[in-house]
């Protein structure tokens, strides 16, 4: 019941927010199927990781993590906020696209919030994606497959 609901005012919220819709081929039962998947595995919308980012970032210093960060499907556009450490969690992501065939795209804060939530170049703007991996900005500090800091970038 508490899912549905705050499935609801999300939807509702958002959808208030946003300045233009976009086209959908998902209708809104399999996106609400996808937040049921994302909150059966501990991601919630709003997900906060940590009471202290910097503190988060100190434990795990070579992952890449996205605080505030937004999900966005192909078909839906935004559908998901909160705070995601992509090293340790991409294979969820992963699972999306397995077990529903929508391709996700993972963007930062400023990327896809404040009049952004429909942001139509949200492709171009990911930070990671079930496509192609990385964004090419990202490759030279992280390595596509892992997700962690390159040896070289890394603190001693």
């Amino acid at each position: 019941m508490k899912q549905t609901l705050f499935n609801f005012f999300s939807r509702f919220f958002n959808g208030l927010f946003s300045k233009t819709g976009i086209v959908t081929r998902i209708d809104e039962n399999t996106e609400s199927e996808i937040i049921d998947f994302l909150y059966a595995n501990q991601l919630p919308p709003g997900k906060l990781i940590s009471g202290s980012k910097s503190a988060y970032s100190r434990l795990f210093p070579n992952d890449l993590v996205l605080f505030n960060a937004n999900i966005f499907i192909e078909e839906r556009g935004k559908i998901w906020h909160g705070d995601i450490n992509l090293t340790k969690q991409k294979n969820i992501l992963e699972q999306i696209k397995e077990n529903f065939g929508v391709d996700v795209y993972v963007l930062r804060e400023m990327d896809g919030r404040f009049g952004l939530e429909n942001n139509p170049k949200f492709k171009r703007d990911a930070t990671w994606n079930t496509k192609t991996g990385l964004n090419k900005k990202y490759l030279e500090y992280f390595d596509n497959e892992t997700l962690t800091l390159k040896e070289k970038y890394r603190k001693k």
